[in-house]
Order: C-alpha cells, then structure tokens, then sequence
C-alpha cells in the first residue's frame, strides 16, 4: 500500500460519510416541516406536498422560516445559501467539464478552455431564459 494514497482515501471517506448525514439530516427537517404543515392545515402530506421537486425548497422552507423567530434574517440567510449552492453547483460542473476537455486536448491553455466552456455553457443558458 503506498501512502500517499491513504489521505485521498480518508478524505474520500469524510466527503461521502458528511455528504450522506447532510442528506438525512436535510430529509428529516423538510419532512418534518411538511408533516407539520400537513397537521396544522389539517390536510394529508400528499396534499401539502404538490408535484414535489425543487417547489419543497421554495414552499415550505419559506413557511417554516416564516414561523421563526425573526423571519427576515432567517429568510436571507436561507435565500443566500441557496445562491451559494447553485454557484458551488455551477464550479463543479464546469471543473468536470474543464478536466475533461484539458485531458481530450492537452496544448490548449486551462484559461482558453474555461473560457471557451463558460462561453457555451452561457450560450446554451440563454437559450432557455430567452423566449
């Protein structure tokens, strides 16, 4: 076994076993939230759920935060982190779509291919927010 291996390893294993209890811990609180919902509306879950989907993150965490103690710091602060997310969301898919093109074409400068990858990705964005 080389040692220089093991750190990538315990790191891969800290990712995945954060990101797993992240994930149950995000289930657990917009359940929670739903279920609540659902008994203080006196209706069934399905029928405070809706279609589902990312309609969740912007239904009932907003209903949840507006119960809070002081909702308007809570609501920015919600509203960022999910700002946050989608850009970290953003880098990685470009850092995967970057690593790629960088090992398919090796000369090419890492500054022209991640301009060159933000243009069409910009490019086929914009097809879908313009009518």
């Amino acid at each position: 076994m080389q040692w220089s291996t093991i750190p990538n390893q315990r790191d891969a294993m800290i990712v995945t076993t954060l990101d797993t209890f992240t994930s149950l811990l995000s289930g657990f609180t917009i359940f929670g939230i739903l279920g609540n919902l659902a008994y203080v509306l006196k209706r069934d879950v399905s029928e405070v759920v809706g279609s589902g989907g990312t309609g969740l993150a912007f239904v009932s965490y907003p209903d949840a935060i507006a119960k809070t103690f002081q909702p308007q710091l809570f609501s920015v602060l919600f509203f960022l982190m999910m700002s946050v997310l989608g850009v970290g969301s953003a880098v990685a898919l470009l850092s995967s779509v970057n690593t790629l093109l960088l090992d398919a074409f090796p000369r090419v400068r890492t500054v022209y291919m991640s301009a060159l990858s933000c243009t069409i990705g910009f490019g086929i964005g914009l097809v879908y927010v313009t009518p």
